[in-house]
């Protein structure tokens, strides 16, 4: 007889660079962090004067977010919620996983790209069928520098 479903304890939300998967399932997070510098180089236009416009430059940040669940039985659907400095938020696909018993646990890696257009306070919230359950604060600081403009 199944068991009745019992939701799953969040043993791991963390956000990393990249993670490598060993042949034997271990997995190996490679830089940790809850903080980013991205040091952006433009040119200025012909003819432009002061920094560019808020908003004006994005720079694409690629991320890895590692959740592990156990201690759960039942099917479980789960996504991350980015929320800018500004208050918008953006949402990652669904990931959907299986647990069969209490002594089970899964493991979810996603691979997230989001373009970053202000340094500040951005959330990312964990979401376990419709309910959050976890938040992280991650801490970007965005470093315009003009370069000359070749003649």
């Amino acid at each position: 007889m199944a068991e009745a479903k019992v939701p799953p304890s969040l043993q791991a939300f963390l956000l990393c660079e990249k993670v490598d998967t060993a042949p034997d399932g271990v997995h190996s997070l490679i830089r940790v962090f809850d903080r980013t510098t991205l040091n952006i180089e433009v040119v200025r236009p012909p003819g432009a004067t002061g920094p560019p416009p808020p908003g004006a430059i994005i720079a694409e940040h690629e991320l890895s977010v590692f959740t592990k669940w156990g201690n759960g039985v039942g099917h479980f659907n789960q996504w991350v919620e980015i929320v800018n400095p500004k208050g918008e938020a953006i949402r990652t696909p669904e990931a959907l996983f299986w647990l069969p018993t209490r002594a089970a646990t899964h493991t979810t890696i996603g691979r997230i790209r989001v373009g970053i257009s202000e340094g500040g306070r951005y959330l990312l919230r964990l979401y376990l069928d419709g309910e959050q359950v976890a938040e992280i604060v991650w801490s970007v600081d965005f470093n315009v520098r003009e370069i000359p403009r070749p003649v």
